[in-house]
């Protein structure tokens, strides 16, 4: 398939700050009046910029008619087109009449001037209720921009479809045209509790429309690259069901400030190695041999109830270590600290960008700035508990008893 054109070449070509302000202007007067309605809003004006397809799935009320009417009104002398559809729907409903003089010249036509094939903005309530002769045809016009009129394929003026539904079937013969649709955002008033980690399936082709889409946000914010910040738009397109764009919000919430090198999970996993390997060797013993080679009977220890000292018929002392050993358990702890530190400056100069950067970005929700500074905080405050952690045992390895002598053994590094 060739690529398509730049349905906005105008728009695009204009200096990037003036851009980003039109947009903003026209994000604000598109979301008057709507209540809750914000992030529904920028997600499907960056869906038709990116020119790919929206689905939005709620129940009756929700104001799925009202987006796609308002995003009509962006984009100017755009033809509209807007349908509902049952299961007793025809093609005729969407793409127009069979033209009569088209018939008695053996030609097998549609008159679809004022219907779908016409249209730039188009809005299809129920999509999912439609026969699988309308749905193939469907198919062709949203992904290839094209329609099958009679023995001609012709091009369409198409730039995006809002499709709405009140709920996903599981039928595999809409999987297809499901699959069309790049953005998928839920609409109801009580979002569904957090679900648990899940496989969630997703396309090469859908990987690389993503792409597009996070491309085309950062152009229109007026940046020449995209961010972290921008895959917070993944979550509308990546999830295969309605629920499960909740689990990806939160993977990538829980993730925001972990993307770097130090990954907080593994640092656990090193702190506690490093703790089990520091009682190893607090705990370790061995024969208690004296200046002459000769075992030393240790004579005395206190008895349980902490009373008169007895004696204990034992050869064994508390292990001792030379200063290579514990010269080399620090060194690999200060590493670790080292690393910390780094991951916490790196933390603070996130934090900063949130204030700034992400609180002005244009497609991301208005409440995101504030649920990422909490979450960038929290995890700050969990790294410095596991930097005290992480010194704690550096002090326990210094602490350890030494050897009169250096022995130069180097101990085995610690595997996590």
């Amino acid at each position: 398939m060739a690529a398509r054109a730049n349905p906005f070449p105008s728009l695009m070509s204009e200096n990037p700050p003036q851009l980003r302000a039109r947009l903003a202007e026209l994000l604000d007067a598109l979301g008057c009046g709507l209540i809750e309605r914000d992030t529904a809003i920028r997600v499907t004006l960056l869906t038709a910029l990116a020119a790919e397809h929206v689905l939005l799935i709620g129940p009756p009320g929700t104001a799925k008619s009202e987006l796609a009417r308002r995003l009509h009104l962006a984009f100017r002398d755009a033809a509209y087109f807007e349908r509902l559809l049952t299961r007793f729907s025809v093609p005729e409903e969407l793409f127009g009449p069979l033209s009569i003089a088209a018939l008695e010249r053996d030609r097998y036509e549609r008159q679809t001037a004022g219907f779908l094939p016409t249209a730039s903005i188009a809005f299809i309530d129920e999509v999912f209720k439609a026969n699988s002769a309308i749905l193939n045809a469907l198919l062709t016009l949203l992904n290839e921009r094209e329609f099958d009129n009679g023995a001609h394929r012709v091009a369409t003026p198409l730039i995006t479809v809002v499709g709405a539904t009140n709920d996903v079937p599981e039928d595999e013969i809409v999987a297809a045209f499901y699959d069309r649709f790049l953005v998928r955002m839920e609409l109801l008033a009580d979002l569904r509790a957090h679900l648990g980690a899940q496989d969630i399936y997703v396309s090469d082709r859908r990987w690389r429309k993503l792409v597009k889409l996070l491309k085309t946000a950062a152009l229109t914010d007026g940046r020449d690259r995209v961010t972290v910040w921008d895959v917070w738009l993944a979550q509308f397109c990546t999830a295969q069901r309605p629920e499960q764009q909740q689990a990806v919000a939160q993977w990538y919430a829980t993730r925001l400030g972990t993307w770097r090198a130090l990954d907080p999970e593994r640092m656990q996993r090193v702190i506690a190695a490093f703790e089990a390997q520091l009682e190893l060797e607090v705990n370790a013993a061995d024969l208690n041999y004296d200046a002459a080679g000769h075992l030393s009977l240790d004579d005395a220890i206190n008895d349980a109830k902490g009373g008169a000292q007895a004696p204990r018929m034992t050869f064994m002392r508390t292990r001792r270590y030379g200063d290579t050993h514990i010269g080399a358990r620090v060194a690999q702890v200060q590493q670790l600290i080292d690393a910390i530190d780094g991951y916490v400056l790196d933390l603070d100069a996130t934090l900063r960008e949130v204030a700034t950067e992400v609180a002005a970005h244009l497609w991301l929700a208005r409440d995101f700035a504030a649920t990422a500074t909490r979450n960038l905080e929290q995890t700050r405050a969990n790294v410095l508990t596991l930097r005290a952690r992480a010194q704690d045992v550096r002090d326990g390895f210094s602490a350890l008893p030494r050897l009169a002598a250096d022995d130069e053994v180097t101990p085995a590094p610690i595997a996590a």
